[in-house]
């Protein structure tokens, strides 16, 4: 096989032998043999490793003169190694011994090294004869340079309705490589107009850099009504409610319309409804729609007749109503003004209108019979009313009506002769009475209104009462006969007291003053 110098062999991982030993003129010794594996060769300056070639190799090992001891650093403090990604294997540190031979240092991880930030590289000098000695150097790696995107300008993205995903751009960094930008979007981008998307590179290094692109949302297509024309609404009366038709949109999908109208529609006729579908980008459809009111059916009364109002007033009637199928309760209008007085039979026409052009009319009587006003004259003194069941207020005609105090029975037999009538009330109106004379009372008068006789009629006793006192009065009474039934003189008084006797009847009293006074007055005695 192949032949070497061999600087030791022995070691564990080497299967040698040793074949002979010389010692040479200079005193070195020399050791011949084979191995297999690797050894340790000196062909010159300069450490190398040797495969063997075959099953063995030849070797020649030199003993050298030197005891290795120590080991020195040829370069005392090892300089930092710097770079912004990584650093490969650099040429490693050396070493010597104190035998003057070249120990080059083997580092404790493997390169390269792409950490960021400082890391500690400890070398380890080995002479192979025990001896060992370490060495740190610290690799600083240092990424100060941003990613650099690979289009200048990003293009806008268009679309009609949304945007539901985005096509990450690209940047370069000099450590990572190529990059994928990272945005700052709510997906999906629905909005209107325009919206900004800014995109970062980060190159995990602490470097970033950004770059913006603008998504452009325009929806200009206005809805599509789902029904070319909407069919009329009818109805009687009115109409509480809307069911709201449908248009599709491009972008929103279905919309549902919303309306003009103020409900109820009440209002008889055609009412033109305008729906409105709008989808929210600022397109618009409209549509109409008509809403019929037809109300063709008359009020009904509530009741089929109409009772007859009877009385002896005038009569303000209660309006009767009626029921009608859109304006519910209805009053009726009469034919003629209130209050109803003349006398008999009065047909009032009640009119039910529901104020959409139908009406109903329905009839009632008012039957009037006035309370009986006549007067009888009973005899030449007493008056009567002919009406039964009332109340009754005597009035003296000839002295304006005024009422005659006490005088509220049917009949009346005045004290005093005159006209007089009766006012005649059932609570709730009067009627008077014709005026009746009657020759009974005062005739003749010569005193004035301080005169006064009681009672009269009577049933025998009579008081004259003359106002004033006078120095002698003389009384003469006479029957119907024109006898006379009693002669009485009065002196020095106010006051005259008579007793009538005999039957029954009417009697003349003539009384005379001294004074030249007289009056003559007619008495009933009963």
């Amino acid at each position: 096989g192949d032949y070497s110098w061999a600087v030791r062999f022995g070691e564990a991982d080497v299967d040698d032998s040793g074949m002979s030993i010389d010692l040479s003129a200079t005193g070195e010794i020399y050791v011949s043999g084979i191995y297999s594996g690797t050894v340790d060769f000196d062909p010159g300056a300069g450490t190398s490793n040797l495969t063997a070639a075959g099953s063995y190799d030849f070797c020649f090992l030199k003993f050298s003169e030197c005891s290795s001891t120590s080991i020195t650093h040829d370069v005392a403090t090892l300089s930092p190694l710097t770079d912004e990604c990584s650093l490969a294997m650099p040429v490693a540190p050396s070493a010597t011994n104190n035998c003057g031979v070249a120990i080059t240092g083997v580092p404790d991880l493997t390169f390269p090294i792409t950490a960021q930030g400082t890391t500690a590289v400890t070398w380890t000098y080995d002479d192979g004869n025990g001896n060992t000695s370490t060495q740190t150097q610290n690799v600083v790696i240092t990424d100060a340079t941003p990613p650099l995107a690979d289009l200048a300008n990003l293009p806008d993205i268009n679309s009609t309705c949304e945007v539901t995903s985005l096509t990450a751009p690209t940047a370069t960094d000099n450590c990572a490589g190529l990059l994928n930008g990272s945005h700052n979007a709510s997906l999906p981008i629905t909005s209107q107009g325009t919206t900004v998307v800014t995109w970062t590179y980060d190159d995990g290094n602490g470097n970033t850099s950004t770059q913006t692109q603008n998504v452009v949302i325009t929806d200009a297509t206005i809805p599509v009504a789902s029904l070319a024309n909407l069919s009329d609404i009818n109805a009687e009366c009115e109409v509480t409610s809307l069911t709201a038709p449908t248009a599709t949109d491009n972008c929103a999908g279905l919309l549902t319309g919303s309306h003009n109208a103020s409900l109820p529609i009440t209002t008889q006729g055609t009412t033109t409804v305008t729906w409105t579908y709008n989808d929210g980008n600022g397109n618009t459809l409209t549509q109409t729609q008509n809403v019929i009111i037809t109300d063709a059916t008359i009020p009904l009364a509530d009741l089929a007749d109409l009772p007859d109002i009877n009385d002896e007033c005038e009569v303000t009637p209660t309006a009767p109503t009626a029921t009608d199928n859109c304006s519910g309760a209805i009053t009726g209008t009469p034919d003629l003004a209130f209050p109803v007085t003349a006398s008999g039979t009065t047909m009032i026409t009640w009119t039910y209108d529901d104020g959409n052009g139908n009406t109903l009319t329905q009839t009632q009587n008012v039957i009037i019979t006035p309370i009986d006003n006549g007067i009888t004259q009973v005899d030449a003194l007493t008056l009567s009313a002919d009406a039964t069941g009332y109340t009754y207020q005597w009035v003296d005609c000839d002295n304006g009506n005024a009422a005659v105090s006490g005088a509220t029975n049917q009949s009346f037999t005045p004290t005093i002769a005159g006209n007089y009538a009766c006012e005649i009330n059932n609570g709730t109106c009067s009627v008077t009475t014709a005026c009746l004379s009657s020759s009974v009372g005062i005739n003749e008068n010569d005193f004035g209104s301080s005169l006064i006789v009681y009672p009269n009629p009577t049933f025998g006793n009579v008081s004259i009462d003359l106002g004033s006192t006078y120095s002698e009065a003389k009384v003469f009474i006479y029957n119907n006969l024109g006898q006379q039934v009693l002669n009485k003189t009065v002196n020095n008084s106010s006051t005259i007291d008579l007793t009538i006797e005999g039957a029954a009847g009417i009697y003349t009293i003539e009384v005379q003053t001294k004074e030249g006074n007289s009056a003559r007055i007619l008495v009933v005695k009963q």
